[in-house]
């Protein structure tokens, strides 16, 4: 299970409104309380990209780790988080919710518009990984790939980019403030 770096971009376009500090303080409180709500509400600006970020924290990163806290002590979890993206690019900057569709089904004909060439080797990994889960519950299918269980003591987190790689408890600090564990 896992999220993309920038989930709440998908959701917002230059004419979206801008919610007040006060708004989006409000809204921090209500998830995760005042006295932690203190310690977070900072990082979200009163902009675009400080929605964006609120929404994909709240609405998808920190959903998505209370189930894998609940479920890693009943089962093999695999944590993920999608990166990939090209920086200058006007419409894949982000990482954005769904962006990893396409590398799933390797559905390429998705980026032709955008006249982008994806790194076959990160593509071929990311499909190989989806289907040998699918098949079997477990994604690691191939040398070129370890993928660690997701486990309370360290969280081991593969990011899809390029390059992939395993990150121990991302985002910690943050975390820590927004859930029990």
């Amino acid at each position: 299970m896992g999220t993309n770096h920038d989930e709440g971009a998908f959701f917002f376009t230059p004419e979206s409104p801008i919610a007040s500090e006060e708004a989006m303080t409000a809204m921090i409180e209500k998830v995760i309380g005042k006295p932690a709500a203190k310690q977070v509400s900072g990082l979200y600006s009163p902009s675009l990209e400080g929605q964006s970020q609120l929404m994909t924290d709240f609405v998808f990163w920190k959903p998505s780790i209370e189930l894998a806290e609940a479920q890693a002590d009943h089962a093999s979890v695999w944590m993920y988080r999608f990166d990939w993206h090209i920086p200058s690019h006007p419409q894949l900057n982000k990482a954005a919710h769904a962006l990893e569709i396409p590398f799933v089904f390797q559905n390429l004909f998705y980026f032709t518009p955008f006249e982008v060439q994806i790194d076959p080797s990160m593509l071929a990994l990311s499909q190989q990984a989806w289907v040998s889960f699918a098949k079997t519950g477990n994604p690691n299918n191939t040398e070129k790939l370890a993928w660690p269980t997701y486990h309370l003591n360290d969280r081991q987190t593969l990011i899809f980019d390029n390059p992939m790689k395993v990150v121990e408890d991302p985002y910690r600090e943050k975390r820590k403030i927004f859930t029990i564990h």
